[in-house]
């Protein structure tokens, strides 16, 4: 059992717990990344038992490890952003730009090659080879998404609706194939 406490120092001595917002592991599970509400991120390795804090960005509003990528921790923010970040050095390597909103899922396709990223009001398609938005998602003013993701095996698109609605989506050709 694992437990990670994430405390500071106050004015008058006393210690003060700060809490993770976001949580996510790598592929191996043997590393670990977490973020707080003051924009730092801290990377947790859980073989070696080291950690070690990245440089800070923005607060963050996701996280996630890509797959078939070693060393690289996909960080949406609350500048709309998502920045591709080196844990081992702790450098920007790349940006998506893109997003009217702070991102708040993400999803990857099976090859590893697109992501999907979400907000309540749009979800954007991205190419992973190339940095760029292969495909914007976009809905009706009065539709909040609940959730949207790559489904397993098929690489189909489900999103689920705030009114309960459910769309599925062919990947390849954006044909809705479900509503529920």
């Amino acid at each position: 059992i694992l437990q990670v406490h994430h405390t500071i120092p106050s004015g008058n001595g006393d210690v003060i717990r700060v809490r993770f917002l976001h949580v996510t592991f790598d592929e191996s599970g043997v590393t670990l990344a977490a973020t707080d509400h003051r924009g730092n991120i801290f990377i947790i390795d859980l073989t070696n038992r080291k950690f070690w804090m990245l440089p800070k960005l923005c607060s963050s509003s996701l996280i996630a490890f890509p797959p078939k990528r070693k060393n690289l921790l996909l960080v949406g923010t609350s500048n709309c952003t998502i920045y591709f970040v080196n844990t081992e050095l702790g450098t920007k390597v790349g940006i998506l730009e893109g997003h009217t909103v702070p991102p708040k899922q993400i999803s990857f396709s099976s090859t590893g090659e697109f992501c999907l990223t979400a907000a309540e009001q749009e979800a954007i398609i991205w190419n992973l080879e190339s940095n760029t938005q292969a495909h914007r998602l976009t809905l009706r003013k009065d539709v909040i998404v609940k959730q949207v993701f790559f489904m397993p095996v098929s690489d189909n698109i489900i999103a689920c609706f705030q009114d309960d609605a459910m769309h599925v989506w062919k990947f390849d050709t954006f044909y809705c194939v479900k509503q529920i």
